[in-house]
């Protein structure tokens, strides 16, 4: 029996290589600047993190806009050679913090594909696989749905981020008039107050001057 048929050998060999990253190899984890670039535990790790990490990354932007004043330089993006920077609430710097998340993401992909198939993925990727050694067949079954689920993931994942970009934008276009929306509000209710109490005034005055006339103001 072949070492590709053998799924025991085959599980050891991946153990060996994710204890070796997660442990003798801490350095090279560590030094990613994110949770999900980790090829070494999967695809649907890397893929659920990644999703995840994108969407806190985008929640807490989306919370830092609220709070950003819209006369803080921090709404607009930076000009000449200024970078962004973690406060900057700008399409720009937002799409672009976006984008370095999504090419991680994509490189991520890419490594997963050199590396063997953990055993916790095959039921997701072939779930009608049961317990047990592989066959040839389902081996190369397996390592063919793992491909079509990268590539896959690979046309998904620029959509995706274009639409939640594109409503980052929406956002940050519409709130600022939301905001003048509700100041527009709040002078309108002073207004409406204030007219009803002139209003109250003029009503107390009228019975006094009911069929009186005068030559002169006094």
């Amino acid at each position: 029996m072949t070492v590709l048929q053998n799924r025991k050998i085959r599980v050891f060999v991946v153990a060996v290589v994710t204890a070796l990253i997660s442990y003798g190899g801490h350095g090279i984890m560590s030094s990613s600047a994110y949770v999900f670039e980790a090829p070494a535990l999967g695809l649907f790790y890397v893929k659920s993190t990644y999703h995840l990490e994108m969407n806190e990354y985008f929640n807490e932007k989306i919370a830092l806009l609220v709070e950003t004043p819209l006369e803080d330089p921090n709404q607009l993006p930076p000009t000449g050679e200024d970078v962004c920077g973690e406060k900057n609430v700008s399409t720009y710097c937002v799409s672009m913090g976006a984008v370095d998340r999504y090419e991680k993401y994509m490189d991520a992909l890419d490594n997963i594909e050199g590396l063997p198939i953990l055993e916790s993925d095959i039921p997701l990727l072939i779930p009608v696989i049961a317990g047990g050694e592989l066959n040839l067949g389902e081996m190369f079954g397996v390592t063919s749905a793992r491909s079509a689920a990268i590539a896959q993931e690979k046309m998904e994942a620029p959509r995706l981020l274009d639409m939640v970009i594109a409503a980052y934008n929406e956002l940050r276009l519409a709130y600022p008039m939301h905001e003048k929306y509700d100041d527009l509000i709040v002078t309108l209710t002073k207004y409406r107050e204030a007219l009803s109490d002139v209003r109250a005034k003029t009503e107390r005055l009228r019975t006094k001057f009911v069929d009186t006339t005068s030559a002169s103001c006094k």
